[in-house]
């Protein structure tokens, strides 16, 4: 191998050498390299399970969310269905209402008719008779005392309004 001009002395410094380098690299860099990646492996995975208790976490809030939202819809549903109810009661309540003021006023206006009504026969009634008595009156021409004419259209006014 001499006469290629390779020496065994020589590839001894050689392997030397590298076997020096490699443990000083191992030293200085593969170990702190190896620690860096170890620590950041172990770093991703602890985010990693982080990562998903926060997901279950969130899971679980979205989940008791909809339990909550669902809840809350059965109740306004129940409060509208009694406010309806509530409601169509009021409402059969103020029309019942009415309807009784509505009669109540009918029946006034109704009595307050018949009593203008009466007088309205009655103010007539009085008129007529004090109508007939200037007639016959002037008819007798005053031979016939007033009084009994009087009585007498009284008389027969009751006997021929009924």
């Amino acid at each position: 191998m001499e006469a290629l001009g390779i020496e065994l002395y020589s590839i001894l410094i050689y392997i030397g050498g590298t076997g020096v380098l490699l443990v000083i690299l191992g030293k200085l860099l593969y170990n702190p390299v190896n620690t860096f990646v170890e620590k950041r492996q172990q770093t991703i995975a602890s985010k990693l399970d982080e990562a998903d208790r926060i997901k279950s976490e969130f899971e679980n809030k979205l989940i008791e969310m909809e339990a909550a939202k669902a809840s809350a819809q059965a109740e306004l549903k129940a409060e509208l269905e009694r406010m309806e109810s509530f409601v169509s009661d009021k409402k059969k309540e103020l029309v019942a209402e009415m309807e009784a003021e509505r009669t109540k006023v009918l029946e006034k206006a109704n009595a307050e008719i018949e009593a203008k009504k009466a007088k309205l026969l009655s103010d007539a009634e009085g008129q007529v008779l004090a109508l007939m008595q200037k007639i016959i009156l002037e008819i007798v021409q005053n031979k016939v005392p007033a009084d009994v004419i009087e009585a007498s259209i009284t008389d027969a006014w009751k006997n021929y309004k009924n």
